[in-house]
């Protein structure tokens, strides 16, 4: 077939894919999640045989499998042309709600769902359409090697683009030849389109996937068990705090929102923007791979857990993360606040952590097997009650000024650290336990270390004679 011809009946593949009486889509409709934006035109090219399109069959129909429930689709095949004449393309299945069923099946033996003759293309019925256009239209254009005769496919691609239809043209060459792959390039670069290849089975799925946008992260968000219109955020696996996320998006009124990402492994951040305290639920080293769609549910609701964190009698807007125990990789995040929020769980048993944000180097507060039952309010207090650690230190059996460092037994960063002069010794804030001081003389970064250092809530550890070694020496 030639390629203008193939470029020909495209453009009235797409006209007529479209239905004739098509509104202007209203803005806020598009915006929903679960609206329909687009439609799905796969067009099969058979046009230098059909024993690679055998091959690319299965790969097509699992991606078919994993389009969205509400998609429009149609699909179309261009025929191995005959020895005299190119055949018309064949509509095997026409443009309306994607059964995947009946769509697989076309794709498998290239005919109509139900065995009738295909229809042709009718050429006067596509031209009446053009000027109704108004749904974007995804074009997916499958092709195993170009019968090509040498003309130009330039000129009526420019046609496509100065109709305004709109539309978006993704060329996949399965196993062709480079001379094949530099036709197949030039038409989708002429359309605005893009076009890739691929050699083998796992390449075409790639490419396929990437062609229709499938989405490979579905998030599913619930609370007390209706759908929750949640905040979706992707980051890369084990980033830092306060990474920005690499991608965005809501799960909307049906409470079921995809992103389509690259293959990797991320963090998937799911927000409760109604939730007082940042409520969130974090997925971690979330799998994106070619073979199947990565799929979370966020269940706020069932059980209910408060943190009622306090500090020095005072009440605390802690940082809280719950950990479902039993190794489901689900953390729910936020803040304690004050009155305590809830944060809405499924039944089960769980570890809390909580982390004083004034001073986040402190060691968390743990607790871990907490039982929550269902429609059960469970109130776990944390005390972030401090004692002091108060140095003054003698410097050749003088009051002198050393550099103070405050550690947990057997931790290499201190937990505090600071000045403590001669004539105002500092208090240092801890956590009742037991501590290990180190006090240093600057001037000759000499040290002393006193270990085991009792702190009791609200009191303050006074260590009066703390000698450091002589300067002299």
């Amino acid at each position: 077939m030639r390629p203008a011809s193939v470029c020909l009946c495209l453009l009235l593949l797409l006209c007529a894919a479209v239905p004739a009486r098509a509104a202007q889509p209203n803005p806020a409709q598009s915006a929903r999640p679960g609206a329909v934006q687009s439609a799905f035109v796969v067009i099969l090219d058979a046009t230098a045989g059909y024993a690679r399109l055998e091959a690319a069959k299965p790969v097509l129909n699992a991606v078919v499998r994993d389009l969205p429930e509400n998609a429009q689709a149609a699909l179309y095949l261009y025929p191995q042309p005959s020895q005299v004449a190119c055949l018309p393309v064949r509509e095997l299945v026409p443009l309306g709600p994607l059964n995947k069923l009946d769509f697989m099946r076309a794709v498998s033996s290239l005919a109509t769902p139900d065995g009738k003759p295909a229809p042709v293309l009718d050429l006067e019925a596509a031209t009446k359409r053009i000027l109704s256009v108004r749904s974007p239209v995804t074009a997916v254009f499958l092709s195993t090697g170009l019968d090509t005769c040498g003309e130009d496919p330039g000129p009526v691609v420019s046609l496509l683009k100065a109709l305004g239809l709109p539309f978006t043209l993704r060329i996949v060459g399965y196993q062709v030849t480079s001379g094949q792959a530099a036709v197949l390039d030039n038409m989708a670069g002429l359309s605005g389109g893009t076009y890739e290849s691929a050699s083998n089975g796992a390449d075409l799925a790639r490419a396929l996937r990437r062609a229709f946008r499938v989405e490979n992260l579905l998030v599913r968000a619930t609370r007390l068990g209706a759908p929750l219109d949640a905040v979706i955020e992707v980051r890369p696996a084990q980033a830092a705090p306060g990474t920005a996320p690499l991608a965005t998006g809501r799960t909307g009124p049906s409470g079921l929102g995809g992103l389509f990402l690259p293959v990797g492994r991320y963090e998937v951040t799911v927000m409760d923007p109604s939730a007082p305290g940042r409520i969130r639920a974090v997925f971690q080293d979330v799998a994106v791979t070619v073979e199947r769609i990565a799929v979370r549910e966020a269940a706020f609701g069932g059980a209910e857990i408060r943190v009622a964190a306090t500090k020095n009698g005072k009440p605390l807007d802690a940082l809280v993360e719950i950990a479902a125990e039993g190794g489901s990789g689900v953390r729910i995040q936020g803040q304690s606040g004050s009155p305590p929020a809830p944060f809405l769980v499924p039944p089960g048993i769980y570890s809390i952590r909580a982390t004083d944000p004034q001073n986040p180097r402190r060691p968390p507060s743990v607790l871990p097997s907490v039982a929550v039952r269902s429609g059960v309010t469970t109130t776990v207090p944390v005390s972030f009650d401090e004692g002091w650690i108060s140095v003054r230190a003698l410097v050749d059996g003088l009051p002198g000024n050393v550099l103070v460092e405050v550690y947990s037994p057997g931790e290499k960063e201190p937990l505090a650290t600071g000045m403590s002069g001669a004539e105002n010794p500092v208090a240092f804030p801890v956590l009742p336990g037991v501590y290990d001081v180190k006090i240093i003389d600057l001037p000759t970064k000499k040290s002393a270390t006193r270990r085991n250092v009792s702190v009791m809530p609200g009191q303050t550890t006074v260590l009066s004679d703390f000698i450091t070694p002589s300067r002299g020496k």
